[in-house]
Order: C-alpha cells, then sequence, then structure tokens
C-alpha cells in the first residue's frame, strides 16, 4: 500500500509539474502573441497608417492648392517611399504648371485691360476727330489722350504744311529708341507720329489705329479745305463778273450822261445849270448803287 501510495503521489506530482509547465508555457505563448501583435501595430502605425495620413493631409493641400506641402518620408525604399516620392514630385511638377499657368493668366488679363483701355482711348480720340472741326486743340487732346493710355515716354506729331499743329509731349530720352509711323492717305504723306514706349509696351496695333484715325481727319480736312478755297475762287470770279458788268454799265451811262453835260453847257439857256445839277444827282444815286452792290457781294466771301 505504501508504494500504491508513493506511485499516486509520484504521478500527482508529475501532472502537477506537467500542469504548472503547461501554464507558464501558455502564459508564456500569450504574452509573447502579445508583444508580437503589439509590435505588429506600432509597426504598422509607424511604417503605414502614419506615412498614409500624411500623404492624405498632404492631398489636400494640394487639392487647396498649396503645392508646397507639409513633407514626407522620401528616404524609404519601400512602396510608401516611392509614393511619397512620386507625390512629392507630382505636386512640385503641378507647383511649377500652376505658376506658369498664374503668370501667363496675370500676362492675358494685363494685355485684356490695356486693349480694352486702348480702345476706349480711341473710341474717344475719334469721337473727337468727328465731332468737331479738326484744329490744333483737339489734336492736343487726342495725343495726351494716347500717351497717358498707352504710357509712352514721348510723343510728337509733325503735320506737314501746317507747322502751327506740331505738337510734342513729354521728353525725349537719347538712350531709348524711337520708333515713327507715318500718318498718310491714298499715297499722300499728311503727317509723322514719333514715339518712344514705356512700361508696359503699346500695342503697335493702337498706334497704327492712331495714325489711320489721323489720316483721315488730316486728309477730310485738306480736301475740305481746298473745296473751300475753290468755292471761294469761284464766288469771287462770279463777283468780278458781276462787277465788270456793273461797271461797264456804270461807265456807259456815266458817258451818256458826259455827252449830255457836254451839250447843255454849249447851251446858253437859263435851265441848263439845273439840268447840270440833276445829271450831277443821277451819277452820284448811280455810283452809290453800284458800290451798295458790290458791298453786298463781297460780304458773304468775308
Amino acid at each position: 500500500m505504501a508504494q500504491v501510495d508513493q506511485f499516486v503521489s509520484a504521478l500527482q506530482y508529475s501532472a502537477e509539474q506537467r500542469w504548472i509547465l503547461a501554464v507558464w508555457v501558455i502564459s508564456l505563448s500569450l504574452l509573447l502573441i502579445f508583444v508580437m501583435v503589439s509590435y505588429v501595430n506600432w509597426y504598422t502605425r509607424k511604417a503605414v497608417a502614419r506615412p498614409l495620413e500624411q500623404l492624405t493631409k498632404a492631398s489636400i493641400q494640394v487639392q487647396m492648392g498649396q503645392f508646397k506641402h507639409i513633407p514626407l518620408d522620401v528616404n524609404k525604399e519601400d512602396e510608401i517611399g516611392n509614393l511619397a516620392r512620386t507625390f512629392t514630385k507630382m505636386s512640385s511638377e503641378l507647383g511649377k504648371l500652376y505658376s506658369s499657368l498664374e503668370a501667363t493668366v496675370n500676362e492675358k488679363t494685363q494685355k485684356l485691360q490695356q486693349t480694352n483701355r486702348s480702345l476706349t482711348t480711341l473710341y474717344h480720340c475719334s469721337q473727337l476727330v468727328t465731332t468737331n472741326n479738326i484744329n490744333g486743340k483737339i489734336l492736343q487732346m487726342v495725343m495726351q489722350n494716347i500717351m497717358s493710355s498707352e504710357h509712352l515716354r514721348y510723343l510728337e506729331l509733325k503735320v506737314l504744311d501746317a507747322e502751327h499743329w506740331n505738337i510734342c509731349l513729354g521728353t525725349k530720352q537719347p538712350l531709348i529708341e524711337c520708333q515713327q509711323t507715318e500718318v498718310s492717305m491714298e499715297g499722300e504723306t499728311l503727317a509723322v507720329l514719333h514715339w518712344q514706349a514705356g512700361l508696359p509696351c503699346p500695342d503697335l496695333r493702337t498706334m497704327n489705329n492712331l495714325a489711320q484715325m489721323l489720316s483721315r481727319s488730316l486728309y477730310f480736312h485738306k480736301t475740305q479745305r481746298q473745296q473751300e478755297q475753290l468755292l471761294l475762287m469761284e464766288e469771287r470770279s462770279i463777283i468780278a463778273r458781276e462787277l465788270h458788268d456793273s461797271l461797264a454799265q456804270v461807265l456807259a451811262f456815266l458817258q451818256i450822261q458826259l455827252t449830255l453835260l457836254k451839250h447843255n453847257l454849249n447851251k446858253d439857256e437859263p435851265d441848263s445849270k439845273i439840268r447840270v445839277c440833276r445829271l450831277f444827282v443821277n451819277l452820284n444815286a448811280r455810283l452809290a448803287m453800284v458800290i451798295a452792290n458790290c458791298a453786298s457781294c463781297w460780304r458773304p466771301s468775308v
């Protein structure tokens, strides 16, 4: 019986030791699993979740137009690192492209604004030269509007055969190129336009349109002056013919009256003096009538 009890005790002790060992093994396994899960979780958050979170924030910044986003970890040699390097390069290229497009849009906007100002100025200048008789004052106003609208440093207009209409605005600088264009109409040069550009540079089409507008106005004024001179010469020729006819009539009348005067003076009659006085009165009336007709004929031309 003692040996059986000892054998049972040995079996019980062996079972207890195995159970304790199993508990330790299970505990160590659970602990190892917990450590491994914690490490995997930490490593996943560090290597995957945090870079993806940063990449998400960077993409949101790029979407809002902030191409200088938060820095990404581009030193890794894994897929996340490749993705970060590609995204950083893409955002840099997008930033350059966006800056280039923005500069182009600003440049086009400035050109459109300048073109709008030029068209508005040309319209006002056209209204000035078409609704008024062109003169030195009108030309001065047109040149001032063009100089302020196109930001010119120097502007000069030399009108041929009308030097009193020459206009010079600004100060000519010898180190800056002076551009010029002829103001001509139907092959006839009417004036010469000189200018020195400022910043921003004026559109050459605006200056050419100005030259065309001035050429039409100056040509119309010159043609009108020539027509007025022709009408004046024709009127003077008509007046000269009328004056010639009137003088011829007066001379004929004077000749007749002088003949009558000689005839009356040769007669020794008491009423001869009265007839002579009547002849002088008729002569004075006839001369006064001729002078009045001449004055009425010359007055419109004056």
